[in-house]
């Protein structure tokens, strides 16, 4: 099996190398297959000559897709609600992402054995990131950040709350 990314659709690669394959299928960003292992090398001498020809010239940067840059002001328990009611989220409909920018980092605590979560108080909000506590152990109180995120309910102890799950974090140098 194999996925791709944007620059580069697999399935066509895939098809412009079919006489090796004993069946095939997939989409652009991922396909399956089978082949021989009298095949194998052929395949792998054909697929790295396509791919490194797509792929000429192209910068493969990782991308962070965003659906609405929100204020912080604007998020409450009506946003949150109807986020939820686009649910279920999965594949053909992801959650969606938000950012927001030159947010204060108010508090910090790590949590687990061996403090790999982390949360960040924002505001009046909590924002958490679990098992990723090393990615962000360069932040401070006090810090200024720009916040990539997924806006939830967190629902503990019979209390419910707005909750950011962390997807990634920059420090705002403005």
């Amino acid at each position: 099996s194999g996925r791709s990314v944007d620059e580069l659709n697999i399935i066509e690669i895939i098809q412009d190398t079919e006489e090796v394959f004993d069946k095939f299928g997939g989409h652009p960003m991922a396909c399956g297959f089978s082949l021989s292992q009298d095949n194998l090398e052929i395949f792998q001498k054909k697929i790295k000559e396509k791919v490194e020809n797509k792929l000429q010239g192209v910068e493969l940067i990782p991308k962070l897709n965003i659906d609405c840059q929100l204020r912080i002001e604007d998020i409450n328990n009506e946003l949150v609600e109807q986020i939820e009611n686009l649910s279920p989220f999965g594949q053909k409909n992801p959650k969606p992402k938000f950012i927001s920018c030159g947010l204060y980092i108010r508090d910090i605590v790590k949590m687990g054995a061996e403090e790999q979560h982390i949360k960040f108080r924002i505001d009046n909000f909590w924002a958490i990131s679990f098992g990723d506590a090393k990615n962000w152990k360069h932040l401070e109180i006090g810090d200024k950040i720009d916040m990539v995120y997924f806006l939830e309910f967190n629902e503990f102890n019979g209390n419910r709350s707005i909750q950011f799950k962390i997807i990634d974090i920059k420090k705002n140098e403005r």
